[in-house]
């Protein structure tokens, strides 16, 4: 029989849901200082990965994407220097370029999940609604995204494992439940947020969360990062809800 899956479920050790209550993100209220120094460095290696990930985000955007684009502009050149008569060679470089194209839109496609430039250009509402529109877009996959009332300044490194979470529930939305629509709904309650990605797929058992093929692990540690608490419930053909509490 299975049963929902909780946080809990996944921690190897009471410490480790200790560590979840006294990891608390700056907003909601300020942690003594022997908590804020266990809470440091995990939140500096949080930002350290995602540093990394902007950085390649950028080279991949700056620089391979650059050259993919100039490919195109010389292919096209070739292509018009190609007479008319030489049909079979105009289709070829057409097909290339073609080609090309889904390339680059691919290459872009990875920078924007390594890290989504609107993340820091905007706030996280705007990023979650690009997040929903990717994935409705690429994935054929219904989202609907919900924002209930303002939800002011959110520290960045709040709003990244907010988005990441909701990353990785959409994709497994997308690729392991079946689901033909997915709600995510993000709250401003006094003194937090909370994060809820509900689909209407498969679901899945207890013991297949436990294989940790589902990415649950990934979110775990982020909601634990930032002092937050992840609940996860799936019962097979029922869909699956993850809610996220900071």
């Amino acid at each position: 029989m299975s049963r929902p899956v909780a946080f809990e479920d996944f921690a190897k050790s009471s410490n480790v849901v200790k560590a979840t209550k006294q990891a608390t993100p700056p907003f909601v209220k300020q942690p003594s200082k022997s908590n804020k120094e266990l809470s440091v460095l995990p939140q500096q290696l949080l930002l350290a990965q995602e540093d990394e990930r902007r950085r390649i985000a950028s080279e991949l955007h700056d620089g391979l994407s650059q050259s993919i684009a100039m490919l195109q502009v010389e292919l096209g050149m070739i292509l018009r220097q190609i007479p008319p008569s030489a049909s079979s060679v105009r289709t070829d470089i057409k097909r290339l370029r073609v080609r090309v194209q889904d390339l680059s839109d691919e290459v872009r496609q990875v920078s924007h999940r390594l890290h989504p430039a609107v993340l820091d250009h905007l706030s996280l509402v705007p990023a979650l609604k690009s997040l929903c529109s990717e994935f409705h877009a690429y994935r054929n996959l219904d989202v609907v995204f919900l924002c209930d009332g303002p939800i002011g300044k959110i520290p960045f490194n709040v709003a990244v494992s907010l988005y990441r979470i909701a990353q990785e529930a959409l994709s497994n939305a997308s690729r392991h439940s079946g689901a033909n629509r997915v709600e995510a709904r993000l709250t401003r309650r006094e003194g937090g947020v909370d994060l809820e990605i509900s689909d209407d797929g498969r679901g899945f058992a207890f013991a297949e969360a436990e294989e940790g093929g589902l990415g649950l692990a990934g979110m775990r540690e982020r909601a634990l990062l930032v002092g937050g608490e992840l609940t996860i419930e799936s019962r097979p053909g029922r869909g699956t809800t993850v809610r996220l509490t900071i």
